[in-house]
């Protein structure tokens, strides 16, 4: 029969499906619950306002004169070091006697000491132009000075004309806005130290 000729069929075969490997899987990220109250940050503070020009000082600059103007006999000298010297009682007094002493005669002296200003009167307009020349740029204890005549010497009357001058400027016209700015002014001319003036030999 045909049946005997054929090779045996072979044995079936089972297939088997290849185990598959797991791959974790991070389960999902919980919202961030927000952090109690008390750890929270503060909330930042405002940037303060820049403080005010003092009037004062102000009237004190606007009495300086543009380099190449006829010298004055008074000038000003503004260095960071005054605000030192100014807390050390006669120590400013000695250092404009011997520095002004090769250029002239000091007749006075008005320190600003806060604003790093000291107006001083010299006996002649040729000596306060020498003094301008030798102390602008010149290194006072650790800071470098700058030197400038005035038009005038800021006692109390002319810098409550100077401070006047500027607070009508800068109010509204036909306002009187600017008396009440005068007030800090007032206040603080009083709490200035008055010039000091050398005794005629």
């Amino acid at each position: 029969p045909v049946a005997a000729l054929l090779p045996p069929a072979p044995a079936p075969v089972a297939l088997v499906a290849a185990p598959t490997a797991l791959v974790p899987v991070a389960p999902p990220a919980a919202a961030a619950s927000p952090a109690p109250q008390h750890l929270q940050p503060a909330p930042a503070a405002p940037a303060a306002a820049a403080p005010a020009a003092c009037p004062i000082q102000a009237a004190v600059l606007e009495l300086r004169l543009a380099p190449g103007t006829p010298p004055t006999c008074n000038v000003l000298i503004e260095c960071a070091d005054l605000g030192l010297t100014s807390k050390t009682p006669g120590m400013t007094e000695a250092w404009l006697t011997h520095t002004l002493a090769p250029h002239g005669t000091l007749r006075g002296w008005r320190l600003l000491g806060y604003a790093g200003l000291l107006a001083v009167c010299m006996s002649s307009e040729s000596e306060g132009g020498a003094v301008v020349a030798a102390l602008q740029g010149r290194t006072m204890l650790l800071s470098p000075m700058s030197a400038a005549c005035l038009a005038a010497f800021p006692d109390d009357v002319t810098l409550t004309a100077q401070a006047q001058q500027a607070a009508i400027r800068a109010s509204p016209a036909g306002s009187n806005a600017w008396m009440g700015a005068m007030v800090g002014v007032y206040t603080r001319l009083q709490e200035l130290p008055p010039a000091s003036w050398v005794a005629p030999a």
